[in-house]
This record gives C-alpha cells, sequence and structure tokens, in this order.
C-alpha cells in the first residue's frame, strides 16, 4: 500500500490546520516541513512529530524520498514555491489562487509537465 510522504512549505495558519487534517488519514504520513526560519520549523516539527525540518525551503529537496508538497506560504508567494517544488522533481498541492496572473499559471503548468511532475 502506498503512502505519500507529505512536506508542508510555509508554516502559518493554514499549514497547523492542513498538518492536523492530514495526521487524522491512515495512508499519509507527515514527513517535513520547512519555514524561512529553522527554529518556526522545528517547533512545528517538533508539535506534529514531524522527522525532517528545514529553516529554508529548497531543504525539502534534499529529501529523496519526500513525495508531495503542500504550499501554504502568502498567496504572492505561491508561484515560485510551487515552481521551486516542480523544478525539484516533487509533486504539489497548491490551492486557490493557483497563482496571481495567468502568466504565472501557465509557467506552473508547463513546468510540471516539462519535468514530469504532478
Amino acid at each position: 500500500r502506498f503512502m505519500p510522504r507529505w512536506g508542508i512549505l510555509g508554516l502559518g495558519r493554514i499549514a497547523h490546520k492542513f498538518a492536523q487534517d492530514l495526521l487524522t488519514l491512515p495512508d499519509a504520513e507527515l514527513y517535513a516541513v520547512a519555514a524561512t526560519d529553522a527554529q518556526r520549523a522545528a517547533q512545528f516539527a517538533a508539535q506534529y512529530g514531524v522527522p525532517h525540518a528545514f529553516g529554508r525551503y529548497d531543504g525539502l529537496l534534499t529529501l529523496p524520498d519526500l513525495d508531495v508538497v503542500y504550499i501554504a506560504t502568502p498567496h504572492v508567494q505561491h508561484a515560485a514555491n510551487t515552481l521551486l517544488c516542480l523544478r525539484g522533481k516533487k509533486a504539489v498541492l497548491c490551492e486557490k489562487p493557483f497563482g496571481m496572473h495567468a502568466d504565472e499559471v501557465g509557467q506552473m503548468i508547463e513546468t510540471a509537465r516539462s519535468e514530469n511532475v504532478f
């Protein structure tokens, strides 16, 4: 049985809600978190029993067995954060707004296709 290993990029209020919900799923693992502050990432990881915490977003890309990243940053950062993960061969769940304008969305879709990542 496949049990995806999830990462969360950005650790604000919505990240806590996502983590709480993810922990209710028997077939998912909260595996890594990343913030722009290492202490905040470590505290979040400790609160939810997450084995990997990074004080840089690109830290998530160092984990070859991380399957998917939930983007929990402010809306204006969604495109840049999604592109970072896609280029690092990580699948992404990015909620609305997906991008701030059509050009960002087009770039995200094209990158996902060219990198063959969901």
